[in-house]
């Protein structure tokens, strides 16, 4: 079922009466996507919600929803980690032990025991095969989370001896750079971080940072003011190149693929101890459960530093709080 646009005249004016049943349900969800939120609502809730800015679509009732992964993801990533991890780890022990319980209902304790030699052969191969594939996305998304905060700090670096080196010019010039600089690392802080949480980035920020280039563009330093200038000017590149790094680093990096096989990997793994038949029922269920929490854990990690600027694990802006602030930010 398609979208079609609201007429401006429609039922969005701010309203406070009771939420419809789904809304009841799940307030938290509702709320976090504001203007998504008319993928997830029945149209009876339109004229009993709280907009905080007209929505540019509304969606047909709930059972001809959308439901995009994108969206799920970001009301994962909504969830505080702690919860989060706890939940993911609870289930994919209770599915584990679950299916483990199931399978040997079914299949006979001694033929399994009888294949024990060949079954744990191929096990050891498959284990060795997935460990260096999730030993390798770990190692990659850490130095990329690693890289991410580095590129941060830099461009706060860059932003920061502008400013510095900005104070030989004239009274005039030094102060709007430096008020630009400010307004920069302000409007990052309180607008483009939350943005990029979104996985967008903040078109404030981006024209004030047009701004300081174009106080550079109409600014003719006079000869003993040009070496201070040219530095000015690299340091100022160098922040470009930092901000765009920084706006194309904060989407995710692991492909689907990749995700199918470190799922499909992790499966295989936890599948393959119902093979086994020990004498103790117990230590197999303990073995198999353990497997597959160290499994998610190590999955969740992968996640949560994929997104370096989502999640409880995100960055912080402490590098712009520097310049704004100065070393009592970091206090």
């Amino acid at each position: 079922m398609s979208l079609r646009p609201v007429p401006k005249s429609a039922v969005f004016e701010e309203r406070h009466f009771q939420m419809c049943e789904f809304c009841n349900i799940l307030p938290k969800f509702c709320n976090i996507f504001e203007n998504h939120i008319y993928y997830f609502m029945p149209h009876k809730c339109y004229s009993t919600l709280s907009f905080p800015s007209e929505p540019r679509f509304f969606q047909y009732p709930l059972h001809n929803a959308h439901f995009s992964p994108t969206l799920i993801m970001d009301f994962l990533y909504s969830i505080s980690l702690p919860v989060l991890a706890a939940i993911s780890v609870v289930l994919a022990v209770l599915l584990s032990l679950g299916g483990l319980a199931l399978f040997h209902h079914f299949i006979d304790k001694d033929e399994l025991r009888e294949s024990h030699d060949v079954s744990g052969f191929v096990y050891a191969v498959v284990g060795v095969i997935y460990a260096v594939l999730l030993a390798f996305v770990v190692i990659v998304v850490w130095e990329q989370f690693r890289g991410a905060n580095q590129i941060a700090e830099d461009e706060a670096m860059h932003l920061g001896n502008v400013r510095q080196l900005s104070k030989v010019f004239p009274d005039s010039v030094s102060k709007l750079i430096s008020s630009d600089v400010e307004a920069y690392s302000k409007s990052v802080i309180e607008r483009e971080w939350p943005a990029m949480a979104e996985r967008h980035a903040d078109p404030q920020t981006y024209a004030i940072a047009k701004k300081l280039w174009a106080t550079f563009y109409s600014f003719r330093p006079a000869p003993a003011e040009q070496t201070y200038y040219n530095e000015a000017l690299r340091e100022l590149t160098g922040f470009n190149n930092d901000r765009r790094l920084r706006i194309i680093g904060m989407n995710g990096t692991i492909p689907m693929i990749m995700w199918f096989l470190l799922l499909g990997g992790g499966f295989i793994c936890v599948a393959f101890t119902y093979l086994f038949a020990t004498p103790r029922p117990l230590t197999q269920y303990l073995i198999t459960g353990l497997l597959a929490a160290m499994i998610v854990v190590t999955l969740f990690l992968i996640a949560e530093m994929d997104h370096p600027y989502e999640g409880g694990m995100s960055l912080k802006p402490d590098g712009f709080e520097f310049v704004l602030h100065g070393p009592a930010a970091l206090k």
